[in-house]
């Protein structure tokens, strides 16, 4: 008999915790401000792609994971931000979220740092120089 016997369900949540998926999409939708560019009558992909200068390519997959989310929805024309989405655009007042979701912002910079954890766990140096080649307030001067 074996030691362990795993649940589907628990193997299943615990998926869902490691995943990096939803989290990075989370944060780059915020980072280019899709929930703001996106409320009212929405736009195609291929529209904000041209608006934010990236690849429409790789952003319809984003937007499609993010109505699989919630976040977004599909419209006549495109996608555009739900109700629930509405939480992550400027206006909100939801600040904390929004600039530790915000990869350009000292916050989402700190949180990005944590790819390089097992760095840190294995040596005892500090992610945040290694993944961006000086300690965070260094860089928060050169990055305000």
């Amino acid at each position: 008999m074996p030691r362990w016997i795993f649940v589907e369900d628990d193997v299943a949540e615990i998926r869902k915790l490691a995943g990096l998926a939803t989290p990075m999409a989370l944060r780059v939708a915020v980072t280019l401000g899709l929930p703001d560019r996106l409320r009212g009558e929405g736009a195609t992909a291929e529209q904000v792609a041209a608006e934010l200068n990236v690849s429409a390519v790789a952003l319809d997959p984003l937007l499609g994971h993010l109505a699989t989310l919630g976040i977004v929805e599909h419209a006549a024309k495109g996608y555009r931000t739900s109700s629930y989405g509405a939480a992550l655009c400027t206006d909100s007042g939801n600040d904390l979220v929004i600039n530790l979701l915000n990869l350009d912002t000292a916050g989402g910079r700190a949180e990005l740092a944590f790819v390089e954890l097992l760095h840190s766990v294995t040596t005892g140096q500090a992610a945040y120089p290694r993944r961006y080649g000086r300690d965070f307030w260094a860089d928060l001067a050169e990055h305000p």
